[in-house]
This record gives C-alpha cells, sequence and structure tokens, in this order.
C-alpha cells in the first residue's frame, strides 16, 4: 500500500523516470501490465491492504471477496501510476 502510494505520488511529480531505482520499478510495472493478463499479477499478502478501504480512497470496489476484484484496484493503481508519470 505504501508503495502505491508514494509511487503515485511521485509519479504526478515527473520523478519516476529521471531516478534510476525508480526508472526500474516503473519498467518492472509496464511490463507486469503489457503481459498477456494485462493485470497486476503480484499477490497482496501484507496487512496494509487488509485496511485498504474506500473510506481512505485506495479501494476502488467495495469488498475483495472476488478474485478479480482483488485485482482491479492495483491494476487501475498501476495505470494511474504509469499515465501519470508518462508526462
Amino acid at each position: 500500500m505504501m508503495w502505491f502510494h508514494r509511487t503515485e505520488l511521485l509519479a504526478w511529480l515527473g520523478l519516476i523516470w529521471g531516478i534510476p531505482g525508480l526508472a526500474r520499478q516503473g519498467s518492472r510495472l509496464a511490463k507486469m501490465l503489457e503481459s498477456p493478463s494485462g493485470w497486476f499479477a503480484l499477490r497482496l499478502r501484507h496487512e496494509y491492504f487488509a485496511r485498504w478501504g474506500a473510506y481512505t480512497g485506495l479501494m476502488l470496489e467495495h469488498d475483495w471477496k472476488s478474485p478479480w476484484r482483488r485485482q482491479y484496484d492495483p491494476t487501475f493503481r498501476s495505470l494511474l501510476i504509469l499515465h501519470n508519470s508518462s508526462g
């Protein structure tokens, strides 16, 4: 959760592609979304994701009971990061 939040803010500032470590993360994220599935594929196991909710503005789906719904929010955040970082 913290990575998404921080990286989204850095993307808005246009810093992703100007810092080598962040550029590697951006490239990895882009490759993941360009894969045949097109979804954010990493499992979200950290306890922070259990606290994502509509109140904090992080969860867009009303619940993550469906495996698809668990992929929608991180995929949207990933696309938002890539879009905002493209300038």
